[in-house]
């Protein structure tokens, strides 16, 4: 019987106070991208570990460990890409904090996805198999041949129909039956015209708000 290609997804803990430091609440992000991953076929889960602790046997039986990455939780995102690539197990990293600064991210990682990786994190799953050429993912930065490479930005590099991606579903975050504040996110929109100084959002996410529907967002309500 053929292996399922297996996939987990971590948020890590931050090592110091943040604005998530007495509710924890998980992020969208990992959870979103088990759900596309699971949905295409694959063997996938997601880890809150300000949560619960992570399963570090299941992580390196895995054949791809992605974690998202905020600057607070850079420090152990790395120690964990650290450990397992030390184990032989793929590493891709994404966030805002390895989209601006992917070179320090490489150091750690064999991949990195800058901007939202919504589209790019399957296509990457497909070039790990054989199926497709690293050249061919837009926002990809990887190793080849001792050296960096870092492939143009996606075009457009931020995705108007939001409603295309599936509602996330919280069922792939391990250990949330077990959570002292039973607390998710939904996401109803994208980026920001602001820009204030002390915030990545629209340097990340683009200074325009792209909205899911009211449908959505109303079907997303009734699911959770």
């Amino acid at each position: 019987m053929k292996k399922v290609f297996k996939v987990r997804l971590v948020e890590c803990k931050s090592t110091h106070i943040n604005v998530y430091h007495d509710i924890p609440i998980p992020r969208v992000g990992p959870v979103l991208l088990a759900t596309i991953a699971r949905d295409l076929g694959y063997d996938a889960l997601s880890y809150f570990e300000q949560q619960g602790p992570i399963d570090m046997d299941d992580i390196l039986s895995s054949d791809l460990v992605g974690i998202s990455t905020l600057t607070m939780t850079a420090k152990r995102s790395y120690d964990l890409a650290d450990e397992c690539r030390k184990h032989g197990v793929k590493v891709v990293m994404g966030g805002t904090h390895v989209t601006f600064l992917p070179e320090e991210a490489l150091q750690h990682a064999d991949f990195v996805l800058r901007w939202e990786a919504d589209d790019s994190f399957p296509e990457l799953l497909e070039v790990i198999q054989g199926k497709k050429d690293f050249s061919q993912i837009p926002g990809l930065s990887f190793w080849r041949d001792g050296k960096m490479v870092h492939n143009p930005d996606p075009d457009p590099l931020f995705e108007e129909n939001l409603d295309k991606y599936p509602i996330p579903d919280w069922n792939l975050l391990a250990g949330s039956e077990n959570a002292t504040y039973p607390v998710v996110s939904i996401s109803t929109a994208r980026g920001c015209p602001f820009d204030c100084s002390f915030c990545s959002v629209t340097k990340f996410n683009g200074g325009k708000y792209r909205r899911h529907s009211v449908e959505r967002v109303l079907e997303e309500i009734a699911f959770l």
